[in-house]
């Protein structure tokens, strides 16, 4: 296996070490699978992974204080994983279909904050929160991407 990047450290999360991590991957359950970490040319044994709506909670042996944690901010995170490129968040130019019909097309993934936003650019331009149950599947041989219609008409923000 091969050092994948899962992540960049955001910032510290508490007092003992823990921080907050921007994942790269969609399936955030493989968090949980995780037992080695890669930060730069350091390795570190994986003591604890919380998982959040949007972000994914570390503990690392050897990082125990938040003074610690802050100096891997905004640092990137790699760990010995097989990558299902459908796990993986790079969907830049894939089409949107909802219910079987075109939305649009991903022009760009941005963060703005505590999100990664995806722009579309359609009849109607639109923008999304990737947030959990949006993406109902994703076919990267067709590079198609089909979104919840329920979620996205509660979360979209349509541009004039």
């Amino acid at each position: 296996m091969e050092w994948n990047k899962i992540g960049v450290v955001t910032k510290p999360q508490a007092l003992k070490g823990q921080f907050r991590l921007k994942p790269t991957l969609l399936n955030l359950k493989a968090y949980k699978k995780m037992s080695r970490v890669k930060i730069e040319d350091n390795e570190y044994n994986v003591e604890n992974v919380t998982l959040r709506e949007s972000f994914v909670i570390f503990k690392l042996q050897g990082v125990d204080t938040c003074e610690s944690a802050e100096k891997l901010r905004n640092k990137e995170v790699f760990a010995e994983i097989e990558i299902d490129t459908e796990d993986h968040f790079d969907l830049v130019d894939f089409e949107v279909f909802v219910n079987n019909k075109k939305l649009g097309v991903i022009k760009a993934i941005d963060n703005f904050g505590s999100k990664d936003i995806l722009s579309i650019v359609g009849e109607k331009n639109v923008m999304l929160p990737v947030i959990d149950r949006l993406i109902e599947n994703v076919d990267e041989n067709s590079k198609n991407v089909t979104i919840n219609q329920e979620i996205m008409e509660q979360v979209a923000v349509y541009e004039d």
